[in-house]
């Protein structure tokens, strides 16, 4: 009997045996999702049992991956250069690119072809790459079937000496798989972080965009945690909640304080906010900002309410109840709404041009006054939100975590994408006072590396005014011209 995902492919690899084999590595190699590296490693396990021939399973695997390859490699030829050029702009890929991914291939496609065998994701397509760049066939095919044989040969040899011990390494497996994808998780944290680190003073939006993959890292891990239900998260959560339910049932007075804060909180208090903000933005005309803070929220909400159905979650069962709520628990709606909305705000907030010189503006300007309290309103709001949740024993620990790092993942990535746009109309502004003022004075610099998406609480900057003053100007110069041009 074979365990886990074997098991799921034990009727199919009964029925049809080599054809099995042939058919799920031949789709898998260009491109289709399909296990074909598991029916290997079964259908290598039933060789040991002597229900399948082994040396007809290498077989049978080496040809069946190579001719799904060589499909990829046709596709990637013969069409895919064409729809990647016609849509690969909006993604960056450009003829420029394609051609120095040619002369890599050149210099180093069979080593790629060789080794993309062995790395899942890479193994699916490296046929369709190789044909999008040009590698010559015959190279191909050589390299190809070499990365074939070795790799058929590695995972059947594995399957057939496992073979009666395969339960017993599967089941050892998933025992210790969550801690290797810690592990992994925290590798991949450090090398971000690292990244954030190195590009956070040249680039604003490179920073944000970077942090908030970190985040959706984290809150991926999360969710896989209490999706399968990982014990040690499942102990922490229930005496947590189990402990601040408790407390609460304690002293009723901070039951009642714990009410009205979750109630702020609520989807209808930030929708409240969220509008009232834009509201304000909008009158300004500061339409950069009111897109960002609207993405931010509306992209939390979508994305929380896509995991909660996925996950399906219920609530912590605790009695007596101290406050109602529906729905399913992971993640917090009401923690990530707040992480999403106030540290959109925060970000705005904090997001102003360089300074001018000093003595223009003093340490305690408005702009920096108001990015310091917002980022002050946020940090509270969002912890005591969170906090009223699990006290109030609706909502388990990491609920609430995963509901701010959702919610922060989202307020970062709105402001990075309005970043590069109101760096344009910013450069917009100073080329128009240029044009308009005949000049190449165009005041104070603002570059796309000085802010994350300018001062949200003044009105449009001191350029328009600018450019008002620069066009008055012109018009009085027009009008009464110097008596020496008109000589």
């Amino acid at each position: 009997m074979l365990p886990g995902v074997f098991g799921d492919l034990a009727p199919f690899l009964d029925s049809y045996g080599y054809l099995a084999v042939a058919a799920l590595l031949f789709v898998e190699d260009f491109g289709v999702p399909a296990p074909g590296e598991t029916i290997l490693i079964a259908a290598a396990v039933y060789a040991g049992a002597g229900r399948l021939n082994l040396a007809a399973v290498v077989a049978v695997g080496v040809v069946a991956a190579t001719a799904g390859d060589n499909v990829g490699f046709a596709i990637g030829h013969f069409g895919g250069r064409a729809l990647v050029l016609r849509f690969g702009r909006h993604v960056g890929i450009t003829d420029a690119r394609l051609d120095r991914a040619e002369r890599f291939f050149s210099r180093h496609g069979g080593k790629v072809v060789v080794a993309a065998r062995f790395v899942e994701g890479l193994r699916q397509i490296n046929g369709v790459v190789a044909g999008l760049a040009n590698m010559p066939w015959r190279r191909f095919l050589v390299f190809n079937l070499l990365g074939a044989a070795l790799w058929v040969g590695t995972w059947a040899s594995i399957g057939y000496l496992a073979g009666d011990h395969l339960g017993t390494i599967y089941a050892q497996f998933h025992r210790y798989e969550r801690y290797v994808l810690a592990a992994l998780a925290l590798v991949v944290a450090v090398l971000v972080t690292r990244r954030i680190r190195a590009t956070a003073r040249t680039s604003a939006r490179r920073a944000m965009v970077l942090t908030a993959t970190l985040l959706a890292a984290f809150f991926a891990a999360l969710a896989v945690a209490v999706g399968t239900h990982w014990a040690p998260l499942i102990a922490i959560d229930t005496s947590m909640v189990t402990a601040g339910h408790a407390a609460l049932l304690a002293h009723p007075g901070v039951a009642a304080a714990a009410r009205v804060v979750t109630d702020l909180g609520s989807p209808v208090a930030v929708d409240v906010v969220t509008v009232v903000v834009c509201v304000v933005l909008a009158v300004r005309g500061r339409w950069v900002p009111v897109v960002a803070l609207a993405v931010a929220r509306l992209g939390e909400l979508g994305c929380e309410t896509l995991v909660k159905h996925l996950l399906a979650r219920p609530r912590p069962s605790l009695e007596p109840a101290l406050t109602t709520a529906s729905g399913f628990s992971f993640p917090s709606g009401h923690a990530g709404g707040t992480a999403a909305v106030y540290g959109a705000i925060a970000l705005l907030a904090l997001g102003r041009p360089h300074s001018p010189p000093r003595g223009a503006r003093g340490r305690g300007s408005p702009g920096k006054r108001i990015g310091t309290w917002a980022v002050v309103i946020a940090v509270v709001a969002t912890t005591a939100v969170a906090s009223s949740r699990v006290l109030l024993g609706v909502h388990y620990p990491s609920d609430v975590v995963a509901g701010v790092i959702l919610g922060l993942a989202w307020a970062l990535l709105a402001c990075a994408v309005a970043a590069p746009l109101t760096a344009a109309l910013t450069e917009g502004g100073r080329r128009l006072r240029r044009a308009r003022a005949g000049t190449n004075d165009s005041g104070p610099t603002l570059s796309r590396s000085s802010f994350v998406v300018g001062p949200w609480w003044a009105d449009e900057t001191e350029h328009r005014q600018r450019v008002r003053g620069a066009i008055r100007s012109d018009q009085r110069a027009a009008a009464h011209p110097c008596p020496a041009a008109v000589g």
